[in-house]
């Protein structure tokens, strides 16, 4: 038996040792085995989305070129593409997209990636994939100043200001007509709102932040929910912002990542691995408060925990 288990593991040794090493080209390149990064590489191009009238996060500068805070970061994944790939040059193009098409975009490989302000939702991820969370947004309300105080109130779930007030809340949302931007978080979760409570209040479905803005300011619409760090950054820039005003209050808590192609592991894997090693530097918290002002602790321990060790 000792003999026979002896000539059994010299058997196994010498085939080890005979056995022909696997071809290089067995062994599949990042390119190769990402049909993005394939497409990049053969082109000598890479394609971003962003939305024009998404500020902070992308929009068009007064030269006509893309600006913003995702903006910014496709730009580093278009140094880390550059990189893996070992071109030379790499030619970034960005390509307008409306808040109705930009999946579309991503999902017939218009773009590679979309640079803008997106929650991460399990109905979205039937059309793209994401990257690591980017911002920690959630949805706000914008009004004009001079709205009724007991709406404000309301909306900030304060006791009311005037005892003697009967009204009750519904009666008073009843009346009001709210504008969200199509195929936004906020459309979703005010319908869903006004089907649990019951509210046959009236919404105003906008194609845009600026849209949403105007009809707040026109007195179309009462109120204007979306993205709270947008229409921040909205009220700041625009010339009738001192007639609107956004509630501290947030109502939902959303993840922003960028939206990638589905079933590219490797290309989604080389964008977040860019965004991780970039959270942690002095460049990107120069990048942040340059955005959004300086970060709160939660908003340093949100990206401390979208950060991986290498």
């Amino acid at each position: 038996m000792q003999r026979l288990m002896t000539s059994t593991a010299c058997a196994i040794v010498c085939l080890a040792i005979a056995a022909p090493a696997a071809p290089a080209t067995a062994q599949k390149s990042g390119a190769a085995a990402s049909p993005t990064l394939t497409r990049i590489k053969q082109s000598g191009r890479i394609r971003f989305g962003y939305q024009p009238d998404a500020r902070p996060f992308s929009y068009r500068d007064q030269s006509g070129n893309a600006a913003g805070f995702s903006v910014e970061l496709c730009k580093k994944v278009a140094d880390a593409v550059k990189a893996e790939l070992g071109l030379p040059t790499l030619t970034v193009e960005w390509v307008a997209v409306s808040s109705a098409d930009r999946f579309t975009a991503v999902g017939t490989g218009k773009i590679e990636a979309f640079c803008g302000a997106d929650s991460d939702t399990w109905a979205r991820r039937a059309d793209v994939a994401f990257s690591l969370p980017v911002f920690p947004g959630g949805i706000g309300a914008l009004l004009r100043k001079d709205a009724p105080e007991r709406l404000t109130e309301i909306l900030n779930q304060k006791p009311p200001s005037n005892p003697t007030w009967r009204a009750s809340a519904g009666q008073l949302l009843q009346t009001q007509t709210f504008a969200v931007i199509k195929g936004s978080t906020a459309e979703t979760w005010l319908g869903g709102k006004l089907t649990e409570f019951k509210l046959s209040s009236k919404t105003a479905p906008v194609t845009s932040y600026d849209a949403g803005i105007a009809a707040v300011l026109e007195r179309r619409a009462s109120v204007l929910f979306a993205d709270r760090a947008v229409l921040l950054d909205a009220v700041a820039h625009n010339a009738s912002g001192s007639k609107l005003e956004v509630l501290d209050r947030l109502f939902t808590y959303e993840a922003f990542a960028l939206p990638l192609p589905r079933g590219d592991e490797t290309f989604r894997g080389l964008v977040d691995h860019t965004l991780s090693r970039l959270y942690p530097t002095t460049e990107f918290r120069a990048l942040y408060v340059q955005s959004f002002g300086e970060p709160t602790a939660d908003v340093v321990t949100f990206y401390r925990w979208n950060t991986r060790p290498e």
